[in-house]
């Protein structure tokens, strides 16, 4: 018999009132093992917008693991981790709109699994509600948690950049076995201080997590009670958090310490994937590389989500892009200031070639706060600015914006995550080096 993964995170819509009732069945892990405490196995329905292809979906084990809705903290831009944070109503929203996609599809599962944090279960309740399966057993394990985020844990992201600095923060965020300052044992977010955690051995709760370590923490439960449930035929749900998933498919896809640490799992979206008996993946030939199962839904729009979230215009970035340009305007003979800015129009970097007027500093920068902020080329609005009339043509005229030739917006996927602005030679010489830096940018982009 053939095997099915289906992974799901969450996506929007309202939340209906029956959020705080609890599912019918809990189960503990020690639990999990009984073949009693399971529903009885029945076949698994057939879902059209996936193509396994080495075997039929009738003979696959399918599983849904789902990210849990945005939380009560993304509002607040503080690391979450362990902390017990609610989901939101854009999480619930997300949640029941993943628990829609499902039921469209017609799934049923036999089984639940999640964490011990409240974002998590309250996702899980909110699809089985949509799915009508609240009676199912559910198991809730600590393995499931979130990476704990140690000492940075309760911390503002932004006032924690300011203090460390851009490219630290990123590197504890983003690498794959580099995990930041530990927590100390007296702080309210220690784990070894919270009631729920009262049966884990002490030396197995952490003080801070790489995504390494995270897998190392997961993997038992996938192997002594996961692997085994989906083996013995039956259809699980999982709604835990985004890098226990990252986790899990690593080990499902193989993929590379390097590669998994840029990995986006978007929310909301579910994640089909079909495993032979030995639960070697089955390709699916809609997967988006480098994970072969198939997301549900829209693909366009999952691309767009997970490049917009793994992108991060950094300095380095912004470095690299700003030579390319450089290095074109001096090819040219042209003596120019070349601005990068994030999406908000703040500068990343600056730089006024040797020759170029002091006052295309001040320009260059301009163009591309504008060009950020419009998420249009001030090309674009110079053209528009001409055809209007009036108090809006005046209101343009008067704004603090530069709507003078030179500014690019940076795009990823329609979503606009920067801008370079360019100042000192004629306005199509100054677009032309500015589209160095973004040509630069985007061939970056399209690798990840």
């Amino acid at each position: 018999m053939k095997s099915s993964f289906i992974f799901f995170l969450d996506d929007s819509g309202d939340l209906t009132n029956s959020i705080s009732r609890p599912p019918a069945i809990y189960l503990t892990e020690a639990s999990i093992g009984a073949s009693s405490a399971f529903a009885p196995i029945s076949s698994f329905p057939r879902h059209t917008s996936v193509r396994p292809s080495s075997t039929t979906e009738l003979d696959a084990h399918k599983l849904v693991l789902v990210r849990h809705g945005e939380s009560t903290w993304n509002d607040l831009n503080i690391f979450t981790g362990w902390a017990d944070a609610d989901l939101n109503e854009k999480g619930k929203g997300e949640a029941l709109a993943g628990g829609k996609l499902l039921k469209d599809a017609e799934f049923t599962f036999d089984v639940a699994y999640t964490s011990v944090l409240k974002r998590a279960i309250k996702t899980l309740w909110i699809i089985l509600e949509e799915l009508d399966l609240m009676y199912i057993p559910i198991v809730n394990t600590w393995r499931l948690n979130e990476r704990h985020y140690g000492g940075l844990q309760g911390l503002n992201k932004q006032e924690t950049v300011d203090e460390y600095g851009k490219e630290q923060v990123l590197i504890w965020r983003r690498s794959y076995d580099i995990p930041p300052p530990e927590l100390d044992e007296s702080s309210e977010y220690y784990p070894g201080n919270d009631p729920r955690y009262a049966n884990v051995d002490k030396a197995d709760l952490p003080k801070t997590e790489s995504l390494k370590l995270t897998e190392e923490r997961f993997m038992p439960v996938w192997e002594n009670e996961i692997a085994p449930a989906i083996k013995s035929g039956k259809k699980v749900l999982i709604a835990a958090h985004g890098n226990t998933l990252r986790a899990l498919v690593k080990h499902l896809d193989n993929i590379s310490a390097d590669v998994i640490a840029e990995l986006n799992i978007p929310t909301g979206v579910p994640l089909v994937y079909e495993l032979d008996d030995d639960l070697n993946v089955i390709p699916n030939e809609n997967g988006i590389a480098p994970l072969r199962g198939m997301y549900l839904g829209d693909l366009d729009d999952v691309r767009a989500r997970i490049g917009a979230a793994s992108f991060v215009l950094t300095s380095g970035t912004a470095e690299r892009a700003l030579e390319a340009a450089e290095k074109y305007a001096l090819s040219n003979g042209w003596k120019v200031s070349i601005a990068i800015s994030d999406a908000g129009g703040v500068p990343l970097l600056v730089k006024r070639c040797d020759g170029a007027f002091p006052a295309s500093v001040k320009v260059a920068m301009g163009k591309a706060e504008t060009a950020a902020q419009f998420c249009k080329s001030t090309a674009q609005l110079e053209s528009a600015v001409n055809v209007v009339n009036g108090a809006s043509r005046a209101a343009l005229l008067s704004s603090p914006y530069l709507l003078m030739r030179g500014g690019v917006p940076i795009f990823l996927n329609d979503i606009c995550c920067g801008a370079v602005g360019v100042s000192g030679v004629k306005p199509e010489e100054d677009e032309q080096v500015a589209l160095e830096a973004v040509n630069y940018i985007t061939s970056l982009i399209s690798k990840l």
